[in-house]
């Protein structure tokens, strides 16, 4: 596995190390309703998702790929984060996702606690390369939860 993690400062390459080491939400569901595999031509970097909805709510997910550290930690992060949220506070997490790395736009207290340990990717943003790889999986998710019509 690649890392690319060196940029980023002590406690939030821990973080990362810690997701990547131990990633979450990595075995399967036998009962998912909605799938999806993006990866990305550049770097060979691959995310699938799948995911059990119920009522408007994440009620399992599975997240496992192949790729770099950020990737597979981002995933692992998200994975985490949104199991049982429903599809309006993962929407909201993917769009400060989204602003934080593409824009560098630094999450308030509020955004903060709605993504999670994906704050310690924050400095990706410096890393246009890498800013793919961080939202990988969250593309994934928006694209498996699209599959249901939502």
């Amino acid at each position: 596995m690649r890392s690319g993690i060196g940029h980023l400062d002590e406690v939030d390459r821990y973080i990362v190390e810690d997701h990547c080491r131990n990633p979450r939400n990595i075995d399967p569901i036998s009962d998912y309703n909605a799938e999806a595999n993006i990866d990305n031509p550049f770097c060979g970097d691959e995310v699938t998702v799948q995911l059990r909805m119920e009522d408007d709510r994440v009620s399992a997910i599975c997240v496992h790929g192949s790729g770099c550290a950020i990737t597979q930690a981002s995933a692992s992060m998200m994975g985490e984060l949104v199991e049982g949220k429903r599809h309006s506070e993962v929407a909201n997490s993917a769009t400060i996702m989204r602003r934080m790395l593409t824009e560098g736009q630094e999450p308030d207290a509020d955004d903060a606690d709605a993504i999670g340990d994906a704050i310690s990717l924050r400095d990706v943003s410096r890393f246009p390369i890498r800013i793919k790889c961080a939202l990988l999986a969250w593309a994934t998710l928006e694209d498996a939860i699209e599959s249901l019509g939502g």
